[in-house]
Formats: structure tokens, C-alpha cells, sequence
């Protein structure tokens, strides 16, 4: 099974924060978008950061491309 890397827990709060929360929509969208990229949907990402926080290690669940 290949290795695969998330990206930084930070990077990913900031994505939640921008996508749920009163910003530009082009702003929402995009964060929205990487969110999507990266882990198929903003519940995923909310289990991501939800199981590392309660375990201090990263849950490996997606291939992180950081061109996103």
C-alpha cells in the first residue's frame, strides 16, 4: 500500500474556516474546492482534524497535492 500524505492539519482548519463561515463566495468556493480535492467533502476534512486532534497523529487518508 503506497504511503500517502494529508496536508497540514492548519492548512486544513483554515480550508473549514473559509468554506463554512461569512466570506466572499469566491473565497468559500475555493476553500470549498480544496476541500473536495483533497478529501471528497467537508465532513471528511471534519473527521480529518476532529481524529488527529484526538489522537495527535495524522489520519493518512488522501493524497495531499500541494499545487492545490
Amino acid at each position: 500500500m503506497m504511503n500517502k500524505e494529508t496536508p497540514p492539519l492548519t492548512l486544513v482548519k483554515t480550508w473549514l474556516s473559509l468554506a463554512t463561515t461569512n466570506h466572499p463566495l469566491d473565497v468559500q468556493s475555493q476553500a470549498y474546492n480544496n476541500l473536495k480535492t483533497v478529501f471528497g467533502g467537508i465532513n471528511r476534512a471534519e473527521c480529518y482534524v476532529q481524529r488527529y486532534e484526538e489522537n495527535q497523529l495524522p489520519v493518512e487518508l488522501v493524497e495531499f497535492d500541494p499545487a492545490i
